[in-house]
C-alpha cells in the first residue's frame, strides 16, 4: 500500500458489520475486484456462513451458511470453542 495513501485523512474504516456473538471469523477477509470494477470482500465464519460485502459500503451482496457447523464437543477439539466451521481462508 502506498504510505502516502495510509497516511492520509481519507484512509481509514469506511464501514462495520455486527456479527452474532457465537459467531467468530477465523479466517481472514478476501478482498476481489470484479470484472467491472467493483471490489467485493468477502468472509467465512466459523458458523460456515459466507457472505460478500461491497467493499465501499458494506451492502451485503449475498450470504449463505455452506453446511451447518460441527459442534466442538463433538469432535473433542478444544482449540477453538463452541463451533467449527471455517477455519482458515480458502485460496
Amino acid at each position: 500500500m502506498d504510505p502516502n495513501i495510509v497516511g492520509g485523512s481519507s484512509f481509514g474504516i469506511l464501514w462495520q458489520q455486527q456479527a452474532a456473538a457465537d459467531e467468530d471469523f477465523l479466517a481472514k477477509p478476501l478482498v476481489y475486484t470484479l470484472s467491472d470494477g467493483t471490489e467485493i470482500v468477502i468472509t467465512a465464519s466459523n458458523q460456515n456462513i459466507v457472505r460478500v460485502f461491497n467493499s465501499r459500503t458494506g451492502v451485503i451482496i449475498a450470504q449463505r451458511q455452506i453446511t451447518p457447523p460441527f459442534l466442538q464437543s463433538d469432535i473433542g477439539c478444544n482449540d477453538i470453542p463452541n463451533y467449527i466451521g471455517v477455519t482458515g481462508t480458502p485460496s
